[in-house]
């Protein structure tokens, strides 16, 4: 359904994504994984047509689309979920929807709202409500719908559980997976890698444009590869016994403005490595200087 080849991406001169290749099939659920500034969000908007791929090549629906625009593209039955949600907040939740179905006949437009609205009946109950009252998880269902509404072949999914508690995350993925058993295929960003390998039929691994790993996530469910890497160790078990000097890879949460972020993911860009590298290496330094006072 779609694949593509060698795809590239660069902001003025520095590559976020580099000879990217994948596929999805009819029927699968599809994870694109990595750290923060991989470029995980950028691959999505240059496959889904947001931003115009710099080189390689995308086919979806056995057409060529990397030259197409986003709506032409979501036509041909891509539908796109952003991360951040993307909603109208001054809108009802009903106009919402209304704006997300503009490929949709007028005529049966109706006929879908309901639709979506049994897949996610809350919103059926605030159809008046403006969506900025709603919390996270219900902006995030209605950014969904509105996806749904065109009954897409593909729903690419872009960080679905940013800032959501864990119980609102997972009702939001047993959702995708029935959505999924009805016949879409899904393409989806997460930075919660665990949750991700378990939904997913198989996943790509990414870091710094370029995919470092794929294959069926079964296979990557308990592997100490992926987990030390993308995890951290959750049983502290390369911190203990070791070299003090033996570099090892710890999960940390850091609470960000939204400045911060933006100005890291540049950073990141300028150097050509992850976020990730680039925080660690400003704690290395700050605790070397610890060290010499």
């Amino acid at each position: 359904m779609l694949g593509v080849e060698d795809l590239g991406y660069s902001y003025g001169a520095v590559a976020a994504v580099r000879r990217l290749s994948l596929t999805v099939n009819e029927g699968e659920i599809v994870a694109l994984l990595g750290p923060n500034g991989a470029g995980k969000s950028t691959a999505l908007r240059a496959i889904s047509g947001m931003r115009r791929a710099s080189s390689g090549r995308v086919t979806f629906a056995g057409q060529r689309v990397e030259r197409w625009s986003s709506d032409r593209i979501a036509r041909l039955g891509m539908a796109l979920v952003p991360e951040g949600r993307g909603i109208f907040p001054e809108l009802t939740v009903d106009e919402n929807l209304r704006m997300g179905g503009y490929t949709v006949e007028a005529g049966v437009l109706p006929e879908r709202i309901a639709e979506v609205g049994g897949v996610f009946p809350i919103l059926a109950e605030r159809s008046g409500q403006p969506a900025g009252t709603l919390s996270g998880g219900e902006q995030q269902q209605l950014a969904i719908a509105r996806a749904l509404l065109a009954r897409p072949r593909l729903l690419v999914l872009d960080e679905m559980s940013l800032g959501l508690a864990p119980l609102v995350v997972a009702d939001l993925y047993q959702t995708v997976r029935a959505i999924n058993r009805s016949g879409t295929a899904v393409l989806l960003v997460e930075q919660q890698v665990a949750l991700a390998l378990e939904v997913a039929d198989r996943v790509y691994f990414i870091e710094r444009g370029e995919v470092t790993m794929n294959g069926p996530a079964e296979r990557f469910r308990s592997a100490g590869t992926v987990t030390r890497a993308y995890l951290g160790d959750s049983a502290g078990e390369a911190s203990s016994g070791g070299d003090d000097d033996e570099p090892t890879l710890e999960r940390v949460n850091v609470p960000l403005r939204s400045r911060h972020t933006r100005a890291l993911q540049r950073l990141a860009q300028e150097r050509g490595v992850s976020v990730g590298e680039v925080v660690a290496g400003a704690i290395e330094k700050y605790l070397d200087a610890l060290e010499r006072r």
